[in-house]
């Protein structure tokens, strides 16, 4: 699955942080980079994803969604 954080900033946008339910990944493009996040949901259930946005003048801002994942 892809997620896409759309941010503007009048600072300019200095990192994206993905997390899933509350764990940071690792193996995510990080900073200015990291507007596109893809993530394999290996099992089904419900998640949480957050971003985590910040600028260059130390300003943070929050996205969330909730998603379930089915069986096929």
């Amino acid at each position: 699955m892809t997620f896409v954080a759309q941010a503007k900033d009048d600072y300019m946008i200095k990192s994206y942080q993905w997390f899933v339910n509350g764990s940071a990944l690792s193996g995510c493009a990080g900073g200015a980079q990291g507007q596109v996040f893809t993530h394999t949901f290996s099992t089904p259930g419900t998640y949480t994803v957050l971003v985590k946005v910040c600028d260059y003048a130390g300003n943070c801002a929050y996205g969330v969604a909730v998603i379930t994942i089915t069986a096929s």
